[in-house]
């Protein structure tokens, strides 16, 4: 898997959750917190993140989302 930065977790409350690793907080897309998940869609999230991550690389930015 390509290292971009971002990553799943399981809750206590065994929900799923995609995460900024620097940061540690919770990541929105369009406006859609991505927390509280089953699996599955954390992990559609991620990879939707991994793809916005390899455009943005492979056009020469930094990799990182705003």
């Amino acid at each position: 898997m390509i290292e971009n930065g971002f990553g799943v977790r399981q809750e206590a409350d065994r929900t799923w959750s995609v995460f900024d690793k620097f940061s540690g907080e919770v990541v929105v897309i369009d406006g859609h917190v991505q927390a509280h998940l089953p699996e599955a869609e954390a992990r559609e999230a991620l990879d939707l993140l991994i793809r916005k991550y390899m455009v943005r690389h492979h056009e020469d930015g930094s990799g990182r989302l705003p």
